[in-house]
């Protein structure tokens, strides 16, 4: 049995593995390195995966944690788990962390949060939050990929700072750039896919009974290893439920905002039921929210509904505008083409 396990895990057949089964693959590990960068350095890591498991160090983990809202009733048989998996790497590939340095220092890239790629007509755009697109961070915000960085160059559109002066007190927290197309290729070479309009959901009213999915990275998931000088990546993948209650009051009406529940303390690992901490959601402002659409008991179909602009602790919810008021802004400002059947907003100038 021994030798068998020593076989199994020797170099010559992890190397035949990666190369038969791996190599092809476009997904990423949960430390965001695609198949293409992992060969780069093959024969190293093969080489520390060998002697890990021969001398009985190395970490098996599960590819992805799927968290979910332990007071919410949500199916977590195992093959809807596996499915859930799958449709939540599939969001993640079109999911960006985002980057400043830290006191202009290029060694020390801080998370400043998320952004959602999306395709139309042959043009490509990213859709975030002003306060990490724009404000003071206008022009200084990079993507990060395969060891290389990119400044997010092109045509910008977002929401101004209310008469406040303050992006706390902001109704409406939305930037949209229609990017160049040196970035769009950098981006598509780091193994990142751009959404397609059918994979989106406009003029949707959420039912109390709806699943809904977060991803994204949490900036607290994300060091930097000195020993190695790499960045580590740990994504949230959760599923959670609507929020109940209006927030109307606090100008988040319904109409303009998908609002769902996040309650850090109250989720579970569901793989093995095992209550867990979620982390705190700072750095996940311009990520994705995500409908489970479940047609049958055996298929599920993922659609992006919104992006993530606010946290509240006090009533653990997380606050996303409507994915429709960026389409209907693609359509006045970049292209009018484009086909929006939800909200429609008018723009002051």
């Amino acid at each position: 049995m021994k030798k068998k396990y020593a076989d199994q895990f020797s170099y010559a057949n992890l190397e035949s593995c990666f190369d038969k089964k791996v190599v092809k693959v476009k997904s990423k590990g949960i430390d965001k390195k695609s198949a293409t960068n992992f060969k780069r350095d093959k024969e190293k890591e093969l080489k520390i995966i060998e002697r890990k498991i021969q001398a009985g160090t190395y970490k098996f983990s599960p590819y992805l944690e799927l968290l979910q809202n332990s007071v919410a009733t949500i199916d977590n048989s195992n093959q809807e788990r596996i499915e859930i998996i799958k449709l939540a790497e599939f969001a993640l590939r079109a999911t960006c962390q985002l980057y400043q340095t830290k006191n202009g220092n290029s060694n020390f890239p801080i998370a400043n949060g998320c952004a959602v790629l999306f395709e139309y007509n042959s043009n490509h755009y990213c859709f975030s939050n002003a306060h990490v697109l724009a404000d003071k961070q206008l022009g200084k915000t990079f993507f990060l990929s395969n060891n290389s960085a990119v400044t997010i160059g092109g045509q910008i559109f977002y929401t101004r700072l209310p008469s406040s002066n303050r992006r706390e007190d902001d109704t409406f927290d939305i930037a949209i750039v229609k990017l160049k197309s040196d970035v769009v290729e950098y981006l598509k070479q780091g193994g990142y896919h751009f959404l397609k309009l059918d994979q989106i959901l406009t003029g949707l009213k959420l039912l109390n009974n709806e699943v809904l999915l977060i991803t994204g990275y949490p900036a607290s998931k994300t060091k930097i290893d000195f020993r190695t000088n790499r960045l580590k990546f740990n994504p949230l993948i959760a599923r959670t439920i609507p929020f109940s209650k209006d927030l109307k009051n606090e100008n988040f009406l319904k109409d303009f905002h998908h609002i769902v529940e996040y309650p850090i303390s109250s989720f579970k690992e569901t793989s093995t039921a095992e209550r867990m901490r979620a982390p705190k959601p700072h750095g996940l402002s311009g990520s994705g929210l995500w409908l489970l659409a479940k047609n049958s008991p055996s298929h599920v179909q993922l659609f992006l509904i919104g992006i993530l602009s606010e946290y509240h602790e006090n009533r653990a919810i997380l606050v996303s505008t409507k994915i429709d008021l960026f389409i209907d802004l693609i359509r006045q400002k970049f292209d009018s083409t484009i086909q929006n059947d939800g909200i429609k907003i008018e723009l002051v100038e």
